[in-house]
């Protein structure tokens, strides 16, 4: 089992939420209005919640594996590298990751899988639009808000300055790349 805790990460995370009816990053509600992924990144899995803390069972080369124990939660998830930019709606423009087990987020990249896989090129992130949400009916009939991805192409990889503690920041000239 792997366990992949949050301090083990670079940069801060994202996540959709289905209430909102958009992404939260680092704690707090953004309207995001497009994305990069980093498609060679995505890794996807089973996850149970233990402790506080996810543990991940991960698939080999993105095959689904089998449920590690019936007898427990276990949930089909996914972890994938992104990059923000302040002018599409984050508060701060860098890497995140979005990691989760919530259905909704895996409508979304289950609806776009095909067109980045085909278009995943090695240094290359795929740019993602964020076209609000669609309600799927969940359970006690209640209505749940799905992000509407569509992907748009592929541009270079974002490059951060080598010394962050020397104040190193993202390439001038990466809030241009998409």
């Amino acid at each position: 089992m792997t366990n992949l805790l949050v301090e083990e990460s670079a940069g801060g995370f994202m996540r959709w939420s289905a209430d909102l009816g958009q992404f939260v990053v680092d704690k707090e509600p953004c309207d995001l209005k497009k994305f990069l992924v980093n498609f060679a990144s995505l890794e996807t899995g089973w996850l149970i919640w233990e402790n506080n803390k996810p543990n991940w069972v991960m698939d080999e080369n993105r095959k689904r594996g089998v449920q590690p124990d019936t007898r427990k939660e276990w949930k089909r998830g996914f972890i994938v590298k992104t990059y923000l930019r302040k002018k599409d709606g984050a508060e701060e423009s860098g890497y995140y990751t979005w990691s989760t087990d919530q259905k909704m987020s895996l409508h979304a990249v289950n609806d776009i899988y095909k067109d980045l896989e085909s278009n995943s090129n090695h240094g290359e992130m795929q740019i993602i639009k964020v076209k609000k949400y669609k309600e799927i009916e969940g359970a006690l009939n209640k209505k749940w808000k799905a992000p509407v991805l569509v992907y748009e192409g592929n541009c270079a990889m974002p490059a951060v300055d080598d010394d962050p503690d020397e104040g190193g920041d993202l390439a001038a000239d990466d809030e241009n790349l998409f």
